[in-house]
C-alpha cells in the first residue's frame, strides 16, 4: 500500500498515500470502505519499510495490526488470480 518514504493514513475508511486518496478497484468491500473498521494513523515509512494490507480488509492481520514490514520480509512477487467467465487469469503485480 505504501513504500519507503511515503506517508499513509486513513480518514473515515478512506485510504490516503502522500496526501492523495488511493484509488483501488474492487479489492475491498464497498460496505466497509478501503480500510474497514481498523483506521490507519498517520505513518511515515522509514527507508526499507513497507505498509502492507490484505484483500480481506474487514478481517485481516496486516500492517494495521503489526506495523510496517522491512524489505527483508518481502520474499516474492504478488500474483493476482481473477476469475473471468469461469477461467483463471494470472497477472504479476
Amino acid at each position: 500500500m505504501a513504500l519507503p518514504g511515503q506517508v499513509i493514513r486513513s480518514v473515515r475508511g478512506t485510504l490516503f498515500v502522500n496526501g492523495r486518496q488511493l484509488r483501488e478497484r474492487g479489492w475491498y468491500d464497498l460496505r466497509f470502505g478501503e480500510v474497514a473498521s481498523t483506521p490507519i494513523r498517520t505513518t511515515v515509512l522509514a527507508p526499507g519499510q513497507y505498509f502492507v494490507m490484505a484483500d480481506n480488509r474487514s478481517d485481516a492481520c496486516d500492517s494495521r495490526v503489526f506495523g510496517p514490514i522491512s524489505r527483508s520480509s518481502v520474499v516474492g512477487t504478488g500474483i493476482a488470480v481473477v476469475g473471468r467467465h469461469g477461467h483463471a487469469f494470472f497477472a504479476t503485480l
